[in-house]
């Protein structure tokens, strides 16, 4: 998991920045003995600092999730709508999938929805704490490519 946060001398939303750091909290700890994943924080000050990353990792990844919708005015995607050739895709997406990038990874856009419950129906909600949510085969060993 790889996070682009702003620099934090930046004022922003502070009770959507303590929820993130809330997700990202509970999911680090749930996935410390996961070795299959790691996470990393790369801190930048715009748009143009968000595309180096994103350049820097391009062919690092097979499959990148990314959200569709941002915050409208954030410093972290400056400029960066101005260019954008798949709406679709968001911003970030948007990146991954020009011309100019070298990577050949698939890109999973998803976006958050409101989801309204019909009555009478039982809905679940699952969390990081729900030992369902992430299922791990708990094998010893990545799973190596096999040679012909």
């Amino acid at each position: 998991m790889i996070r682009i946060a702003m620099n934090g001398n930046v004022t922003g939303n502070d009770e959507e920045r303590r929820l993130d750091n809330e997700f990202l909290s509970k999911f680090r700890k749930s996935m410390v003995s996961n070795f299959r994943v790691t996470y990393i924080e790369e801190v930048v000050m715009d748009g143009s600092g968000t595309v180096a990353v994103i350049c820097l990792m391009e062919n690092n990844y097979q499959l990148v999730l990314v959200g569709r919708s941002h915050v409208r005015r954030s410093q972290l995607l400056s400029g960066l709508k101005d260019w954008s050739e798949r709406s679709e895709l968001g911003a970030i997406g948007d990146i991954f999938a020009s011309a100019d990038t070298k990577g050949d990874a698939t890109i999973l856009v998803v976006q958050q929805h409101n989801n309204l419950e019909n009555e009478g129906s039982e809905s679940r909600k699952q969390s990081l704490e729900d030992p369902d949510f992430i299922k791990d085969d708990e094998e010893e060993m990545p799973i190596q490519g096999s040679s012909a």
